[in-house]
């Protein structure tokens, strides 16, 4: 039960902060989330992972909240939305590739076809 409890200070606290200061939750939620998941014997490796994935779950859930609030009092035209919906579709399916002029001339390493597909560890050797 205190898990639970302490669980629901965190997720008040964060909250107060992202409200307050404007920070974003995930800032407290990570870290807290990645304490409680050790603490439960998951591998610090995974439970770091599991950690932000819970915190960006924590973060669609509210943005679809939030978007039906906005929807329901009238601030946001659906058709609008349904308007552009092609476009957000295909920048999300098919991101833009990275500008040539971000990689040097020296370098051997191949690129990765476009930004959102590659992976950060691709992103590390790209950038040693």
């Amino acid at each position: 039960m205190e898990v639970y409890i302490s669980l629901l200070l965190i997720g008040l606290i964060s909250g107060f902060a992202a409200g307050l200061f404007g920070i974003g939750g995930g800032v407290i939620l990570v870290p807290a989330f990645s304490y409680f998941f050790s603490l439960k014997g998951v591998p610090k490796e995974i439970g770091f992972k599991l950690s932000v994935a819970t915190s960006l779950s924590v973060i669609a859930v509210s943005t679809l909240f939030t978007s039906g609030f906005h929807i329901l009092k009238g601030k946001v035209s659906v058709g609008e939305i349904l308007r552009l919906m092609p476009f957000i579709l295909m920048g999300s399916f098919n991101p833009l590739p990275f500008p040539e002029s971000i990689f040097s001339e020296r370098s051997t390493k191949k690129r990765p076809k476009n930004f959102f597909r590659s992976s950060p560890e691709t992103a590390w050797e790209m950038r040693t």
